[in-house]
């Protein structure tokens, strides 16, 4: 019987701190996309301190990401992410297609992390 309770517990805090992982990286992909939206709509004047900010960002909450997420993932949204800084200065059409890729893929971080049975299998 105390083989059972305990197995119980193992069991119920594995699947709390699997929640709690997905709700972390949920909140902090959340965050930089209200970041990006905010680069996005910024004037160019703006722009530029905003992106800065979005990326200083970023490097943040990487840090905390790195445990979580896998590498691959985080290394496409950072691929994404230098590049916005000198498509900004270019002033092209480049860099709004490149602010729909980090959005893309930062939903796609949130997607792959959330305990969803296509996930787990």
């Amino acid at each position: 019987m105390t083989r059972l309770k305990i197995s119980i517990v193992i069991l119920c805090t594995l699947i709390g701190l699997s929640i709690g992982s997905s709700l972390l990286v949920r909140g902090q992909c959340q965050f930089l996309l209200e970041q990006l939206q905010e680069v996005e709509a910024a004037e160019e004047a703006e722009a530029f301190d905003s992106c800065e900010q979005f990326v200083q960002q970023w490097q943040k909450r990487r840090e905390l990401l790195v445990y979580l997420v896998r590498k691959d993932r985080l290394a496409e949204v950072e691929a994404a992410i230098v590049r916005l800084e000198p498509l900004l200065e270019e002033q092209g059409d480049e860099f709004s297609a490149e602010l729909d890729t980090v959005q893309i893929l930062l939903y796609r971080l949130i997607q792959g992390e959330a305990p969803l049975v296509s996930n787990i299998l």
